[in-house]
């Protein structure tokens, strides 16, 4: 069983849903879209090693832990699968646990992240300046990422409420876990994913690009690509678009997974 702080809310007998999250961030960037789907899934909800009440261990952190971690998750809520949906870091585990552990992913939501980053450098920088005691420089430089100025103009509480969940990061595990995206490379693990995936993009993302979505839409054989207007975290800036796109992906994959299964029963009587 884990020893990372989760939740589970909405029906508890519905389909599971995995929400994984970015660097820097707790479970409550979902708040928006787990109030969405919890009248139809059983929504789960974790808090990654190093971020809000998940302790952060001494064992080193890159995607291989990050990816049993979430399986942990599971196994602790006596989940056998789930739709998996990811944010950034999140997404970087969900594909990864979808090509490691297939039997485990019913669908794979991976929303503004990438399978690899040319410059890894950066997240050697970002390491040593959390180590620095620069992590209220490195919270105001992300913030300029994760929202459209417009949207921040707008949303000075929200904004400074994803400023104050950065903060209560612990500086080691933002700076472990920074450097395991640095070191991370997913493209060989693109065609191993074999369920349905949805790749959302923001258009104004500087974070995670469009053509970095569109390669992992390319790799994965049973996937389809959208764009929404938006920065990086999309689930907060552009929730209601996110929950109009996500929720009925996830309602057609069990539609589908459910005909199958009737279809199957037949055969047998």
């Amino acid at each position: 069983m884990t020893d990372l702080h989760w939740i589970a809310t909405g029906r508890a007998d519905g389909p599971v849903v995995l929400l994984s999250n970015p660097l820097g961030a707790t479970s409550d960037v979902w708040a928006d879209l787990a109030g969405v789907l919890e009248p139809r899934f059983r929504v789960i909800r974790y808090d990654s090693r190093g971020h809000g009440l998940s302790p952060l261990g001494k064992s080193p952190i890159d995607i291989g832990s990050l990816v049993d971690d979430a399986a942990d998750v599971l196994d602790s809520a006596s989940a056998e699968h789930a739709h998996v949906v990811g944010l950034s870091l999140g997404g970087m585990v969900g594909m990864s646990l979808a090509a490691r552990m297939p039997t485990r992913v019913r669908s794979l939501t991976a929303m503004c992240t990438a399978a690899f980053f040319p410059d890894k450098e950066i997240w050697g920088e970002r390491a040593r300046a959390a180590r620095d005691g620069r992590m209220a420089d490195l919270a105001d430089s992300s913030l300029e990422r994760w929202f459209t100025s417009a949207w921040t103009h707008r949303h000075p509480a929200a904004v400074q409420a994803a400023r104050r969940m950065f903060l209560s990061t612990s500086v080691e595990g933002y700076a472990r876990t920074a450097e395991a995206v640095g070191a991370l490379d997913l493209r060989d693990a693109l065609p191993l994913v074999v369920c349905p995936a949805l790749v959302v993009a923001g258009r104004f993302d500087p974070s995670t690009p469009s053509p970095l979505l569109q390669e992992i839409a390319d790799g994965i054989d049973q996937s389809r690509y959208r764009e929404l207007e938006g920065a990086h975290w999309l689930p907060v800036e552009a929730a209601a678009a996110v929950s109009e796109t996500v929720l009925p992906f996830l309602a057609e994959v069990d539609q589908s997974v459910n005909r199958g299964a009737e279809d199957a029963k037949c055969k047998t009587l």
